[in-house]
């Protein structure tokens, strides 16, 4: 039985998944008007979420200030997908790099909301915001983060302890307040959280 239902994962690994994007760069390819083809090529995101985390690829964080981007993610991108044209290689190296150069210009300000971030909260929370199953609830997605009226304030300054849910998930722990007093230091600490974070 186990051995069944791992043969079917790797005849999907080995044909399925090439075949499937296969079809996707076909699908990117038609159509001539540019904008209809970007429109093709957001479909990417289902697979490489790129930008918006606490994090940059390591290509990325290698690039040394003043050297063009496009050029290298296009380069990344003619790697990855060969049987792309030019043409959806550019657009998608420009839909990468503009989901992108916020955080490469956030991390090279080195900005208050992700310092703080990296004091306070990512011992538990992870530097990626994913959390640690079964001890400290993700970030990444959480309705928590985007949900307005924010708690969010509230929460920095007193700590959170009761039942809650996470994406789906329920989580009793209690989390201590990070210790942040200071209000504009927790507004830099929120803006951090919902550009890295926010679903």
């Amino acid at each position: 039985m186990i051995r069944r239902g791992l043969r079917r994962v790797l005849i999907w690994l080995g044909v399925g998944a090439p075949a499937l994007a296969l079809l996707y760069a076909c699908y990117a390819e038609l159509g001539g008007a540019p904008a209809e083809r970007v429109g093709r090529v957001r479909g990417c995101l289902l697979c490489h979420d790129w930008g918006g985390g606490a994090e940059l690829p390591p290509y990325v964080q290698r690039l040394k200030p003043g050297e063009p981007l496009r050029p290298l993610l296009r380069a990344r991108v003619e790697q990855a997908h060969p049987l792309l044209s030019r043409g959806v290689e550019d657009e998608a190296a420009a839909l990468m790099a503009a989901r992108l150069l916020p955080d490469i210009a956030e991390a090279r300000a080195g900005s208050p909301g992700q310092a703080l971030y990296a004091a306070k909260c990512a011992a538990c929370h992870g530097r990626d915001g994913a959390g640690l199953p079964g001890e400290y609830p993700p970030l990444r997605g959480s309705e928590w983060i985007s949900a307005e009226p924010s708690r969010l304030p509230e929460i920095m300054a007193q700590g959170l302890k009761g039942e809650i849910t996470v994406r789906g998930e329920r989580w009793n722990k209690v989390m201590l307040s990070p210790g942040i007093q200071d209000a504009a230091q927790v507004q830099q600490l929120v803006d951090f959280l919902r550009r890295a974070f926010a679903p």
